[in-house]
């Protein structure tokens, strides 16, 4: 990373980097960023610090003026950006770098029989449902842009896919949305648990996932499908 490149960040972002005290973290988050903005400008064929991120009054960014929408997800050496030509999409990714307590976590944040399912699992299959449900459901709320506060165990997703059985009617949606679910997607990390929903009219959507060695630097790696359209490219910061 350039200080050029550093500069394509706004007052807001240049801000929240301020804020970051660890220097892993600061690195972190100026990879995210410049990668956002770096394929952000493709899309919208500007120059990176041209695009014009405002926040919604849930904080989650989008593009003024353009229909184009984007989401964007990090997880320990992983970033992974979502981009649509319209609608609204979420994605998130998860790499556990230490044993949680799942079935606990689960008694409290999800649907009942959620919980019943991943119990009645071995322990040795537990952690792939559990992680499959998580991105899931954070990637349905950051779509919904509402945040998982809203309530994960309002949302009940089948058992054996990706799918939506049931939503409270307290989540007020009527939404008809895809979604997608991938465990160590490009085959280099079993760790890894990727997630992408999007509703019905998002258009195609194009899925970049990347390693970040050190979250230093991140190289664009061949997507994940279906959804996305393949994609390559070289060092991006």
């Amino acid at each position: 990373m350039t200080p050029e490149q550093q500069q394509w960040l706004d007052a807001d972002e240049q801000a929240r980097l301020a804020r970051l005290r660890r220097p892993h973290s600061q690195q972190c988050f100026l990879a995210s960023r410049l990668l956002m903005r770096h394929i952000l400008a493709e899309a919208l064929d500007t120059h990176p610090a041209q695009v014009p991120l405002q926040r919604e009054q849930s904080g989650k960014p989008f593009v003024a003026g353009a229909t184009l929408a984007f989401n964007l997800s990090h997880s320990g050496p992983w970033l992974a950006l979502a981009l649509a030509p319209e609608g609204s999409l979420g994605v998130d990714i998860e790499v556990p770098q230490k044993p949680r307590p799942l079935l606990s976590i689960a008694q409290q944040y999800f649907h009942p029989q959620e919980v019943e399912h991943l119990q009645q699992l071995p322990e040795a299959a537990q952690t792939q449902v559990f992680y499959r449900y998580w991105t899931l459901k954070e990637a349905y709320f950051k779509a919904r842009g509402t945040g998982i506060s809203a309530g994960l165990g309002k949302l009940h997703l089948a058992a054996d896919k990706p799918q939506i059985l049931a939503r409270d009617p307290a989540l007020g949606d009527s939404h008809s949305w895809q979604l997608h679910y991938w465990h160590n997607p490009l085959g280099l990390d079993p760790r890894c648990h990727l997630a992408l929903v999007a509703d019905s009219g998002a258009g195609q959507v194009e899925l970049v996932s990347l390693l970040a060695s050190n979250c230093s630097s991140s190289q664009p790696l061949s997507s994940p499908r279906p959804p996305p359209r393949k994609r390559r490219g070289g060092d991006k910061n």
